[in-house]
């Protein structure tokens, strides 16, 4: 758990390294969360992380080499549990605020948040289930299937995502 503390802390925190200056943006209303225009450009670079790590995961069982892959699936629960804290506190906590007179957007969202974190427990599910896939065969025979059904979910929910969700965070007019 404190790697994807860390992770996340590291991965919001400001360094000493020259960082692209982002212009400054007026809080949500009611929040001390400003708008970012690096947020929805990490969260997209997210989600080709997931599928990378998948085609990982798949090519290192075709190639016999199941022990690689529950440390592939530690990664895969590290970055979705950051990217869900990321949604939850910059982007959905920001949304909420940003249309908060707005039911419609707002049911939208709340509608969006509890979908993917249904996705994130059926994704923590599996990833106890593959846990032990070199010791049990028949989970072999499974893992593929599986993983392509996630990863039909993971397309449909992040193109929806990046098509209707990410475009209405926009920053707050002053």
């Amino acid at each position: 758990m404190v790697s994807i503390i860390t992770h996340f802390l590291n991965r919001w925190r400001h360094s000493d390294v020259e960082a692209p200056r982002e212009e400054k943006h007026l809080f949500a209303p009611g929040t001390g969360i400003r708008y970012s225009s690096l947020l929805v450009e990490g969260l997209k670079a997210d989600h080709q992380q997931f599928f990378e790590l998948q085609r990982t995961m798949l090519i290192a069982k075709r190639n016999g080499h199941l022990e690689e892959i529950p440390a592939l699936l530690q990664q895969f629960d590290e970055l979705l549990t950051a990217h869900l804290l990321t949604e939850q506190v910059r982007l959905y906590a920001y949304m909420d605020a940003y249309f908060a007179t707005d039911r419609r957007t707002r049911e939208m969202l709340r509608d969006y948040r509890v979908e993917m974190d249904r996705i994130g427990d059926s994704v923590r599910r599996m990833i106890k289930k593959y846990r032990h896939l070199a010791l049990d065969g028949q989970l072999q025979g499974e893992f593929e299937q599986d993983m392509e059904e996630l990863r039909l979910v993971l397309d449909e929910r992040m193109s929806r995502e990046e098509l209707t969700l990410y475009p209405l965070y926009m920053p707050v007019a002053g």
